[in-house]
């Protein structure tokens, strides 16, 4: 049986997937516009029609559901791959944030918090649940917690000290409110520079 090589590499060509930054917000789709997008999908399709336990097929297709926003269908495409391996994290955050933004927030949490079980290092899991905490189900200490972990794991990810500033505003410590925007301030502009100082 065919490994699907070449339809794998005409999907990551059409949708462009990027995963590169472990930090970014979804592992998702770039630039790409819904032609590619709708191609990629009939490809996946295929791919699942002759392979049902598909897990590599599964997340992509739930990925380019996410794109679309037909998160309904994400959501359906990320649970099969997670049925199938209990131990993906990328169908695990693919679940949780396709109920993010469909406002099923107490599901988000849930995947949220098997994807931390699965994976305590990765600072955006944390501050994506501290977001989830503090602008959505108001705990403003589980989210500054979180923030406080993200940052520990990675000192240099900016998102996280913007969150923590916004959230200690909130409380009256306009001290470590200030503070914490400051740094958030500086690392962006870092990254900014980054980016736009490569000679590639």
């Amino acid at each position: 049986k065919s490994d699907f090589e070449a339809e794998f590499r005409e999907i990551r060509k059409l949708i462009k997937l990027d995963q590169e930054d472990s930090e970014q917000d979804h592992i998702g789709l770039r630039n790409i516009d819904n032609k590619d997008a709708l191609k990629a999908l009939e490809i996946t399709s295929s791919i699942i029609s002759n392979d049902t336990g598909n897990i590599q097929a599964l997340i992509l297709r739930g990925e380019i559901y996410y794109f679309l926003k037909e998160y309904d269908n994400a959501i359906i495409n990320y649970q099969k791959a997670f049925s199938i391996d209990t131990l993906s994290l990328e169908a695990v955050l693919g679940i949780a944030y396709s109920y993010e933004e469909i406002y099923k927030y107490n599901e988000a949490l849930k995947y949220y918090d098997i994807a931390i079980d699965l994976d305590n290092s990765n600072a955006n899991t944390f501050h994506r649940r501290a977001i989830l905490f503090g602008y959505y189900l108001d705990n403003s200490g589980k989210s500054i917690a979180d923030c406080k972990t993200s940052i520990a794991l990675n000192p240099e990810f900016w998102k996280p000290y913007s969150t923590l500033g916004k959230f200690y505003f909130d409380i009256d410590s306009l001290d470590l409110a200030l503070k914490n925007h400051l740094v958030a301030k500086k690392l962006r502009e870092k990254d900014s520079i980054k980016t736009h100082t490569s000679i590639f």
